[in-house]
This record gives C-alpha cells, structure tokens and sequence, in this order.
C-alpha cells in the first residue's frame, strides 16, 4: 500500500513539474524549430539532376556472341563513378584546375549516385550548387562512362574483320536468292520447284542471320549511343537540399529533448535539496564550480 502511495506521489510530482514548466516546454521547442527553420534558409542550397538509362539486366546470350557485349545494368552502376569514367568527366568540367586531381576525383564521386531499380532501370543522380551545373555534370559523366563501351584496338580490328566478313556473306546470299527467284520463275517442273523453293527458305533465313550479326558487329564497334537514355538528365527546378521542413522538425524535437532532460535534472535537484545528506553533497557541489549559496 505505501508502495502504490509513494508512486502516486512520484507521478503526481511529475505532473506538477510539468504543470509549473508548461510554458518552457512548448516555448522552446517552438523558438528551437524556428532557429532552426532561419538557419536552413541560410545553408548552402544543391540540386540534383537525374538521368535514366535502360540497359540489359543480364548478358546477351545466343549463336551471336560478340567480342564486347554490352554491359547490364549492374555493371554499369558499378562502373559508372570509378576513376575510369570520372577522370574523362573532370576533364571536360574542368574540375582539377588548380587543385589535384584526387580532390576532385573525391568531390564529383560524392555528388554522385548510380542504383538499378527493381525494374532493372539504372538511375544516375548528379547534384550541383545550381541546376546548368548538376545537369552539365551528369551529362559529362554519361558522356564518359559511354565512351568506356567502346572496344579496344585488338577487339575493333577483330570485329572489323567479322563485319566484313559477314556483309560480304550477306551479299553473295543475296545475289544467290536473285538468281533462284529468277529461276523458279521460268521452271516449270514441280519437283525442281520444290528443291529451289526450300533453298530460297534455306537461304532467307542465312540472310536474317547475317543481317542480324551485322547489327550486332556494327553496334560492337560503334559502343553505345545515347539512345540507351530513357531520360536525359533533368534540369532541377527545386534545391534538393536543404530540407527546410526535416530541419525545422529535426530542431524542434531536439530543443524538446533538451527542455524536457532540464525540467527533469531541475525537478531531482530540487528534491534532493529537501534530503540533508543530498544538501550536503549539493553543498560541496556549488561550492566546487565557485557557486555562492543563496540567502535564505
């Protein structure tokens, strides 16, 4: 019973510090959001530019293998801020006049962020101090990264090799099937027909097989467009930073936390003043941090 009277008794007093600090509890909160809120306004503001690129989400696989596939997604996203292609970039920004270049290799690399989405879409988000510069820098970094996709000398003179190879297979394909379609207009008997019918079938399908490794040679040796954007990178019309509403909310609660925490040690202090042995230590206390005791 005394047990339950003493909490009674330590809620209450609870209830009563509340009561006797209620207008320092919701005045500060409030004067520490609005610091907080006047402040954001004076933060440095960046904008963030963002671009979309479609890419395979797994390796090509088939007959046709090439020399240089195209790179998925991830590989992309993985590759899209290494020194590689950020190196490129900071030379067309002009980035690292006068400073070095690992400074600026750091910068641009903290300003950026590539993830693949669960539809396998890459985004790339680029922020800047103005929006011409987050959009400028994630075009420049695109820029880069597609000219990683081009292959090198040995790869382009084998794949030149290939291609020439593969046109002039097409063109004697082609030639063939204009002299059977020619033929088989002046051929009259039926089982002669039938063999130049199924080699015309046999010899279009050699032509779509060619002509389709020519798409693919010939995309191998130009690399990617920018054709594989599904968005150019945006022009920002708002400052993606800073969040004036977090900022605000963020300072409020905190000055709630610092004026709850003083209500609370206020409370103790002057519970524990009411307990002789406490006063004494209390004494000892304000007498060390050069307090002087007040009248009574």
């Amino acid at each position: 019973m005394q047990e339950i009277e003493e909490q009674g008794f330590d809620l209450l007093d609870l209830l009563g510090m509340v009561a006797e600090n209620l207008k320092l509890l919701v005045l500060l909160p409030l004067v520490a959001g609005m610091i907080g809120l006047a402040v954001s306004y004076t933060l440095p503001k960046s904008y963030t530019s963002r671009a979309i690129l479609s890419l395979p989400a797994t390796p090509p696989s088939g007959a046709l293998q090439l020399v240089a596939p195209p790179p998925t997604a991830m590989q992309a996203a993985s590759t899209m801020l290494t020194p590689v292609v950020l190196d490129p970039a900071i030379a067309t920004l002009k980035l690292a006049e006068g400073r070095p270049l690992q400074l600026a290799r750091a910068e641009l690399a903290g300003r950026g962020k590539a993830v693949v989405g669960k539809d396998f879409l890459l985004r790339l988000d680029v922020t800047g101090k103005t929006p011409v510069e987050a959009q400028a820098t994630a075009n420049a970094i695109i820029d880069a990264w597609l000219k990683t996709t081009l292959p090198g000398p040995r790869d382009t003179e084998s794949l030149t090799k290939r291609l020439n190879y593969a046109k002039s297979s097409l063109e004697s394909v082609r030639q063939q099937l204009a002299r059977l379609a020619q033929n088989s207009g002046t051929e009259r008997r039926s089982g002669v027909r039938n063999d130049l019918g199924a080699s015309m079938i046999a010899l279009s399908e050699m032509e779509s097989r060619y002509s389709a490794e020519i798409r693919n040679l010939e995309n191998s040796v130009e690399g990617l467009s920018r054709d594989v954007l599904l968005q150019e990178p945006t022009l920002p019309l708002e400052p993606s930073a800073p969040n004036k509403t977090l900022i605000a909310v963020g300072s409020a609660l905190f000055g709630a936390c610092l004026t709850i925490l003083w209500v609370l040690l206020d409370g103790a202090w002057k519970r524990a003043a009411k307990d002789p042995a406490l006063a004494a230590k209390q004494h000892r206390v304000r007498a060390a941090l050069g307090f002087k005791e007040r009248a009574l």
